[in-house]
């Protein structure tokens, strides 16, 4: 593993620590893609590479493939888990595209028993072909999105599946025009029970959450990137318009179902997000989190608690390259970055001291002690 160690502090920083690893084929995964990721009862990870699916123990690597284990496929793009003990694995075609195959794979993470999902559900209510992305919400509950017409299934099990929205305007030929809708997953966020649906950035949107579907149009946006949500249940937005498509504003659904763009917004570190023009995001899969990427800079991590600059792009070969695909927590309180160029490890702890000195006081600082004040109110 390439392992980075600490952040400097700098700015708003100092009151965090932040340490972090790369893992790669170095470190037995079977491909330095890396396209998705999640943890299982037992604490295993498992990863979803171009070359097969990694399970991971914190120092080996164990590998499954088409021709050891039977996988309908070898490129592994998305994963989810149930709550009895099963892994949901979906492939991708070839190239290098991100975009889905319609094979999905159910496999016991005990007996390692693999069948497809025709096969493990005979009674299932749409054709496995038809699924073009799959996804936990924060819970036991995976998320199916199927093509033509666009439906949104949910499955868990005790209920089996259900229908839970069809997105109707998506049916619509001026909105297929053009449109691969397997490459299409991606745009979507799913956290906190909640999905937010979309194909195309001026398309019609759906935040479906357990109560209601909220469907909205952002008409003027060029990009928009989810964040995530905050403690009040708000969704926060980050897009550019045509009349300043260089910088990010922030928008919201709130709660309520209200749609704001721009939306005045107040604390939860939002502001730290305007103004930037930012390459690529993802988001946690508890909708807590999000990894805001520029090519020329570094990577940036929200939360409502706070905003960080997580990496620079010296840190890691490549960097103007990167792709990133997926974010998860563990239980352990880490963050898994699933990316182009492997698995980056992010561990974000806060400081029990407060500096006394700056960085630039303690470097100008002749007699350099070690001085700080405790800040634990608890």
């Amino acid at each position: 593993a390439a392992v980075f160690g600490q952040s400097e502090p700098g700015n708003n920083q100092a009151e965090y620590t932040i340490t972090k690893r790369l893992l790669s084929i170095e470190d037995g995964l079977a491909s330095h893609e890396v396209f998705c990721g999640l943890q299982d009862k037992a604490g295993f990870l498992w990863f979803g590479t171009r070359n097969g699916l990694n399970r991971y123990d914190g120092k080996n690597s164990l590998l499954f493939n088409r021709q050891r284990n039977n996988l309908q496929d070898n490129k592994v793009v998305q994963l989810a888990k149930d709550g009895v003990g099963n892994l949901f694995i979906e492939y991708g075609s070839t190239g290098f595209q991100l975009s889905t195959n319609g094979k999905v794979d159910v496999m016991n993470v005990v007996t390692q028993e693999v069948k497809t999902l025709t096969t493990a559900f005979p009674n299932l209510p749409f054709k496995e072909q038809e699924v073009y992305w799959i996804s936990n919400d924060g819970t036991d509950q995976i998320d199916f999105l199927t093509a033509r017409p666009f439906r949104l299934w949910q499955y868990n099990s005790k209920k089996e599946f259900k229908l839970r929205y069809e997105m109707k305007d998506w049916d619509k030929p001026a909105a297929l025009s053009a449109l691969d809708d397997r490459a299409t997953g991606l745009f979507c966020m799913f956290g906190q029970g909640k999905a937010l649906l979309k194909i195309f950035n001026q398309s019609t949107q759906y935040l479906v959450t357990p109560d209601t579907v909220i469907a909205f149009i952002q008409k003027d946006a060029l990009r928009s990137l989810p964040v995530g949500f905050d403690s009040e249940q708000d969704l926060i937005i980050t897009y550019t318009t045509n009349a300043d498509f260089n910088r990010f504003n922030i928008g919201m659904i709130t709660h309520n179902g209200d749609a704001r763009f721009p939306a005045d917004v107040k604390g939860f570190n939002t502001d730290s997000a305007k103004g930037k023009y930012w390459y690529q995001s993802t988001n946690s899969t508890d909708g807590r989190s999000g990894i805001f990427y520029i090519a020329t800079d570094g990577l940036y991590l929200w939360n409502e608690n706070t905003f960080l600059k997580v990496a620079s792009k010296s840190e890691i070969k490549t960097f103007e390259n990167l792709f990133l695909y997926k974010l998860f927590p563990d239980n352990l309180g880490n963050l898994w970055l699933c990316t182009s160029l492997g698995v980056l490890q992010l561990k974000i702890e806060k400081n029990r001291f407060k500096p006394d000195l700056t960085a630039k006081q303690q470097y100008v600082e002749k007699n350099n002690r070690a001085r700080g004040i405790y800040a634990d109110e608890s």
